[in-house]
């Protein structure tokens, strides 16, 4: 869930996919207003992404969002 702590090193995230969504963007970061990200992984196929390199007792937020041909959705919440 979006602001777990004490996770596993690694995490498989996963969100609902998005009628009309070609592929999906993922960014991740240590503060709930992402201004600065530690992993940004762009044109997902999947509506899952496995994350390694965690640190340990480390909280994390993480959003995503649609693409198509018409742009860019909004991020998730």
């Amino acid at each position: 869930a979006n602001g777990l702590t004490d996770a596993p090193l690694g995490i498989n995230l996963e969100w609902n996919t998005v009628f009309g969504a070609s592929s999906f963007d993922l960014q991740v970061s240590k503060t709930a207003d992402f201004a600065s990200i530690l992993f940004s992984v762009p044109g997902i196929n999947a509506t899952n992404h496995f994350l390694g390199g965690l640190e340990e007792g480390t909280r994390y937020y993480w959003r995503v969002r649609a693409v198509n041909n018409e742009g860019n959705g909004a991020w998730s919440s």
